[in-house]
């Protein structure tokens, strides 16, 4: 004879089923966080960078000058004006009430005249948290990353402890750190452009 009352599962078998379906819920909810800000950090990496193509471009017309900015600006808007963009790339986060955060720049010279020679663009990465870390793209070809913002005058802040030069380890064996100059390959720095200027 069968048992009529077992035709089904009991509730601490669903229980333990609802608890481990939270538990790697959970897990991977927080693994898929990182990913997220791994993928913004690359953006504004990359977003900054365009900001610096696009200011080369402007000083191979203009004699070799950039328009001088030399208080900190808003990239999105004084930036795409004086380069005549009109697709301008702003941060991944960007939220127009509160109006941050933004991509930034500065420039030595005089504002509103074609008298710059450096330049520093910056963005505010996510990862990591603590300290706040910034991306910075230099005149000089400088490309890395600092902790405290202090930029003035266009003066690239990248100095030798906070990028890699030629030859040196960057990437994930340098401890995050970018090159100075030229590009990352196989975890060493290539010499591409000779190691950055210090100011």
């Amino acid at each position: 004879m069968k048992d009529k009352y077992n035709k089904g599962f009991t509730l601490i078998e669903l229980l333990v089923v609802i608890a481990i379906i939270g538990i790697l819920a959970g897990i991977s909810f927080f693994g898929i966080q990182g990913v997220f800000e791994n993928s913004r950090d690359t953006q504004r990496k990359s977003d900054i960078k365009q900001y610096q193509t696009a200011l080369e471009s402007y000083a191979n017309k203009n004699n070799g000058f950039y328009k001088g900015r030399p208080n900190t600006e808003r990239a999105s808007s004084i930036l795409c004006g004086d380069l005549g963009l009109s697709n301008c790339p702003e941060d991944p986060n960007y939220d127009p009430i509160t109006g941050t955060p933004t991509y930034n720049f500065q420039t030595d010279g005089t504002a509103g005249v074609n008298n710059a020679t450096k330049y520093v663009i910056w963005a505010i990465l996510e990862d990591p948290v603590s300290p706040t870390t910034f991306s910075v793209v230099c005149s000089n070809g400088a490309v890395g990353t600092i902790s405290s913002r202090t930029i003035s005058g266009g003066v690239c802040p990248l100095t030798s402890s906070n990028c890699a030069g030629p030859g040196e380890a960057c990437g994930p064996a340098g401890g995050g750190i970018d090159c100075c100059s030229g590009t990352c390959m196989g975890d060493i720095c290539s010499a591409e452009a000779g190691g950055a200027e210090t100011d």
